[in-house]
């Protein structure tokens, strides 16, 4: 199965920071049918970040039916934290601030 390189969403760095400051190693995936490679204590997630509107790729929606581990798409830092096992109460200031305008 030929897999097309990955083109990076505009929240996945946000969320790679926010996961990162949780205490999870995070590393990104070069190849879909996910972006990220999240890990601590033991456990693995798969994330595929996704703009507001973006819909799947059919390589993406056929990997999501067949996967029987932890597979999760997130269109925000809060639901990358959810599907981590990062409680809701615990989410509180952890949306890491807009970039400053260095000019």
């Amino acid at each position: 199965m030929s897999r097309a390189f990955n083109k990076r969403d505009k929240i996945e760095p946000e969320i790679v920071d926010a996961l990162e400051r949780c205490g999870f190693m995070v590393r990104g995936v070069e190849r879909e049918p996910y972006d990220l490679v999240v890990g601590r204590n033991g456990a693995t997630y798969l994330l595929e970040c996704k703009g507001p509107k973006a819909p799947l790729k059919p390589s993406q929606v056929a990997f999501r039916a067949s996967w029987t581990g932890h597979y999760a798409i997130v269109r925000s830092v809060e639901e990358a934290l959810i599907a981590v096992g990062v409680r809701a109460e615990q989410i509180g200031g952890l949306t890491p601030a807009p970039p400053s305008d260095h000019r």
